[in-house]
């Protein structure tokens, strides 16, 4: 659970900075867009996100039976466009993606030790 693991790092200031942006992006009216200073498409199929905490980018992909994300990764963007470390989370959030929903298929899930 790196994404969590990195959150737990953070500052109280940073964690603040996430929980805003999945509040403004909770609140965003059905068929509305997520202001793209708090929440940007990373990928287009499947659909991956980054929900963004100052420099910190946590990369979340939807569920698909309902309207649950889970927020899998993270990385930190120094630059304005995504550099390789941001293109390597993605890849693992779609790796992830992938094992998350055969292990649903299967009835495992996973839990924190």
């Amino acid at each position: 659970m790196a994404g969590l693991d990195a959150y737990e790092q953070m500052s109280v200031r940073e964690q603040d900075d996430f929980i805003a942006s999945i509040e403004h992006w909770g609140n965003v009216p059905e068929g509305g867009r997520a202001a793209r200073s708090r929440v940007n498409q990373e990928h287009e199929d499947p659909l991956i996100v980054a929900i963004k905490a100052g420099k910190q980018r946590f990369t979340a992909f939807r569920e698909e039976s309902g309207p649950t994300w889970i927020v899998c990764d993270n990385y930190l963007k120094e630059g304005r466009k995504r550099d390789k470390t941001g293109d390597r989370a993605v890849a693992r959030t779609i790796e992830k993606r992938t094992s998350y929903f055969d292990a649903v298929k299967k009835g495992k899930y996973y839990e924190r030790g």
